[in-house]
């Protein structure tokens, strides 16, 4: 007897995403530009240990969403073009969850160390181990750059 097949969705199938882009300003003089990005979580394998039956990618990893900023002024300095131009990348500094742990679902909840670890003698603590900041996107990064045209 042949078991019922399933469609089996890829670890990089993303259901939804929204991008949108907003650029205000005035030409030649200064210019802000906004970028939102959300999407959907992604699939991954989960461990339920409640049961024998494990499905392929069969759980969504929580969803994503992050804020970009570029602010730039223009100045004419003689015969130069200049601009002074700040980047912000992940502007609400949210941390999202990229790795999550397969029997819990989230990035800083590890129950199988919870459950099984025994007292921690050294530099770090369980709840240390836990919080990787591998397992978030990137924290907010403010970044500053002059451009010169001659």
């Amino acid at each position: 007897v042949e078991t019922n097949k399933q469609l089996v969705p890829l670890s990089w199938d993303q259901r939804s995403t929204l991008n949108l882009n907003l650029t205000v300003g005035e030409m030649g003089n200064w210019t802000a530009g906004f970028i939102f990005q959300y999407g959907n979580g992604f699939p991954y394998t989960e461990d339920t240990r409640a049961s024998l039956i494990r499905f392929e990618n069969g759980a969504i990893k929580p969803a994503t969403y992050n804020l970009d900023l570029r602010v730039e002024k223009n100045f004419n300095v003689e015969s130069f073009n200049m601009s002074v131009f700040m980047l912000m990348y992940n502007v609400l500094d949210i941390k999202n969850e990229i790795n999550v742990d397969a029997w819990s679902g989230r990035a800083n909840i590890d129950l199988t160390t919870e459950q099984n670890a025994q007292k921690i003698v050294g530099v770090n603590t369980i709840s240390e181990y836990q919080n990787n900041p591998g397992s978030f996107s990137n924290p907010r990064q403010v970044r500053f750059g002059l451009n010169l045209g001659f």
